[in-house]
């Protein structure tokens, strides 16, 4: 009986241990902790003057970081965020270090062009009609991509990407601004007219229009007239008579 209460003492023993122990089971006595890691590439290419700006997380806080060839390249901190510039042209390592000793390495390269500031193809102010036919597309280059632009006013012009070009239309008389911005937080303004013509009419008329050639005193012209049924309330409306000299 000693012997079955010694051994059945063993194996609790065991057990607990096994277990964790005895103690709160509300407490984990291991961490699982993230490693040291950077959004910026393993291999990074800047122009001189340039600088690109990535986050440092994992590891244990507080980060640093060196450049090994500050000709080259210059790298700062501030808090998580890692701030990479470019100097001249060669190339240099950047090591990203945290308190615990772990480090990330990042290789970077500056070219020997010049970075370029962020430009587009459109004036300083630009206007635009109403409507998608009469948008206006204008190139982005310069700075540091990807790009973005921002209408301050959607009810007045829309704006859409693609690629490195945007798209302005018009959608409401009235004046808004463009805002192109760079990754890098570079901006360039744009200020956009919306105007409408000035007998208050659409440009052509939004419905087909019927054309037949008239000559009238050795000068040739286009009449037209159309009509349309408004869905809403069930009536037929008419387009009036166009003249136009051929």
């Amino acid at each position: 009986m000693r012997r079955l209460k010694l051994l059945l003492g063993v194996f609790l023993a065991v057990l607990i241990v096994a277990c964790g122990g005895g103690g709160d089971p509300g407490t984990n006595s291991t961490s699982s902790t993230i490693p040291l890691f950077t959004t910026a590439p393993d291999t990074l290419t800047l122009a001189p003057g340039a600088s690109q700006e990535f986050t440092i997380g994992g590891g244990k806080a507080p980060y640093s970081a060196a450049s090994d060839n500050s000709a080259i390249a210059i790298v700062w901190v501030n808090g998580n965020l890692l701030d990479v510039g470019g100097v001249a042209a060669g190339t240099a390592g950047v090591t990203i270090r945290d308190s615990a000793g772990a480090s990330v390495k990042v290789a970077l390269t500056v070219s020997g062009s010049p970075a370029k500031d962020l430009y587009t193809t459109a004036p300083s102010g630009i206007t635009v009609a109403i409507g998608s036919a009469w948008a206006q597309t204008y190139s982005i280059g310069g700075g540091t991509g990807p790009y973005t632009v921002t209408s301050s006013n959607t009810l007045i012009a829309t704006v859409a990407m693609a690629g490195n070009n945007y798209i302005v239309t018009g959608v409401s008389a009235g004046t808004t601004n463009i805002l192109i911005r760079d990754s890098a937080g570079g901006t360039v303004n744009v200020s956009v007219s919306v105007a409408v013509s000035s007998s208050g009419l659409t440009t052509q008329p939004p419905h087909p229009v019927t054309w037949v050639s008239v000559r009238l005193v050795h000068q040739t012209y286009l009449v037209g007239a159309g009509n349309w049924a408004d869905t809403a309330t069930s009536t037929a409306a008419t387009w009036p008579l166009y003249l136009c000299r051929a």
